[in-house]
């Protein structure tokens, strides 16, 4: 049995949980008995922790309490043939006979897990390779599986760790099978600064989903962040209310050529001043984009060229809901055949005018509801906004609450309207015409409810113009394809 040289070294400030408070604490969970901690507690003395006494279910976790208050630095070595692959921190509990055990600061239970999280102020060295996870799970013998499952996952790792403010450039450069940082930074909204290299060749990630959600005090996100993550799928709410953000690199996501979600990526980046250009230019496969820039309140402008280079979205649900837009492209969407829902994707903008071929594409969007609604700027609606969504079904609430919105006609191609309860606001000084198929569906429900509604509806027999729409369509894409 030898001495590893690498080592792991958290800094803590006590105070932190408290003025007078002289503890903290470290979870680990040893998996082989042969391993050992010896801890340097920053304070001249030293703990040894072995896994002879714990089962292995168990987290080896251990309070230490110091002389005084103040900030240490902790200084963790392991005594060990396996080195730290199979040193875990850990402390998930069993749930239905299914759980996981991953190197997590999640669990709120432990007096060492509230001090640690409450106290960890810096993380001044890489993490050295772990295998990460150790996933139980009920075991089957038809495939052969006795119930544990080994992976690299640093899923939840410091999660609510709300005083960490900084972390070593090269954090996960060691751990480069890691599969998982979903979660890895949530609620550490101290955290002033990422770093390009701290995933360094870590490859094989598959999701960096809420990674940094409520990192308050970050500013910027370094360009080469997710470089090497070619792999990874999914960045839902990965800079989720990181109300700090100011800008994001053009090239952020280059390498991440296997995106498919980007739902509620940057939502709540309130100090997000501009969207660059090309920021999804190499992620060809992604499919959602819901509530993306949600709550971007100083975000005034959208590229027309945003989404050029995505073309098999699917939806765009409340995408720029709530944000500073004060116009929109009219080729934003251009290209997109696959494109679902639209619901709420512009809700309570600043947006003065809606382009009558920002859906031309999208023939087979099916829901529109609430697409403009509280838009109290908007003035003017393109008449065949909505003639190429031949399948559309649902338009409630569509312009509902656009106070100055008061004349408009608009073509409803579609046959198949479910739902088209308050359309828009009903307003005295308003002339707002609705053109939809003689004897359609979305005809007779438009002419039963025209006087809640406050519109007027106009039953004309436009097939023709519909097929010709549709039509123009097909060679668009034709065109593109």
């Amino acid at each position: 049995m030898q001495m590893v040289k690498e080592m792991l070294e958290f800094v803590v400030d006590t105070r932190l949980a408290g003025e007078d408070n002289v503890k903290t604490g470290i979870p680990f969970h040893l998996q082989r008995q042969e391993a050992t901690l010896i801890v340097m507690w920053g304070d001249k003395t030293h703990s040894i922790l072995s896994a002879d006494n714990y089962s292995d279910s168990d987290a080896l976790a251990s309070v230490h309490e110091y002389p005084a208050p103040g900030e240490y630095k902790i200084s963790i070595y392991v005594e060990s043939p396996y080195s730290w692959s199979h040193v875990y921190i850990s402390t998930l509990d069993c749930q239905d006979a299914i759980f996981t055990c991953i190197p997590s600061l999640f669990n709120e239970k432990t007096e060492c897990i509230q001090y640690f999280k409450q106290t960890l102020v810096e993380l001044p060295t890489p993490m050295p390779r772990m295998k990460g996870t150790i996933q139980f799970t009920l075991a089957n013998p038809a495939t052969g599986c006795n119930g544990i499952k080994l992976n690299e996952n640093f899923s939840f790792l410091f999660i609510h760790c709300s005083s960490l403010r900084k972390i070593h450039p090269k954090l996960f450069s060691s751990n480069k099978h890691s599969i998982s940082f979903s979660y890895c930074f949530y609620g550490c909204s101290k955290l002033e600064e990422l770093h390009n290299e701290m995933f360094k060749g870590c490859s094989t990630v598959l999701s960096y989903a809420f990674c940094f959600f409520g990192c308050y005090a970050l500013k910027t996100i370094p360009s080469d962040l997710f470089k090497d993550s070619f792999k990874a799928q999914g960045f839902r709410g990965v800079f989720k209310d990181c109300l700090g953000l100011r800008s994001i690199p053009e090239n952020l996501f280059s390498g991440s050529c296997s995106a498919e979600m980007f739902s509620e990526a940057f939502q709540n980046c309130i100090s997000l001043q501009s969207i660059p250009e090309r920021l999804f230019s190499r992620c060809p496969n992604v499919i959602g984009f819901s509530s993306t820039f949600e709550n971007c309140i100083c975000v005034t402008s959208v590229p027309e060229n945003l989404f050029k280079w995505c073309p098999r979205v699917m939806h765009f649900r409340s995408t720029f809901s709530k944000s500073g837009l004060k116009h929109v492209p009219e080729d934003l969407f251009a290209d997109k055949k696959y494109v679902s829902s639209y619901s709420y994707v512009f809700s309570w903008c600043d947006i003065e005018d809606a382009p009558g071929k920002l859906f031309k594409d999208s023939i087979y969007a099916v829901d529109f509801s609430g697409c403009f609604y509280g838009c109290n700027h908007l003035r003017s609606v393109g008449k065949e906004l909505f003639a190429s969504a031949i399948y559309a079904r649902r338009f409630s609430h569509c312009f509902y609450g656009c106070k100055n919105l008061k004349k408009a006609t608009i073509e409803i191609a579609s046959r198949n309207v479910d739902t088209i309860y308050l359309f828009v606001e009903k307003k005295e000084d308003a002339e707002i015409t609705v053109v939809a198929q003689t004897m359609s569906s979305s005809a007779k429900m438009l002419s039963m409810k025209s006087e809640k509604l406050g519109i007027t509806v106009e039953e004309k027999h436009f097939v023709m113009a519909t097929l010709r729409a549709l039509w123009q369509s097909i060679l668009r894409i034709m065109r593109h394809d």
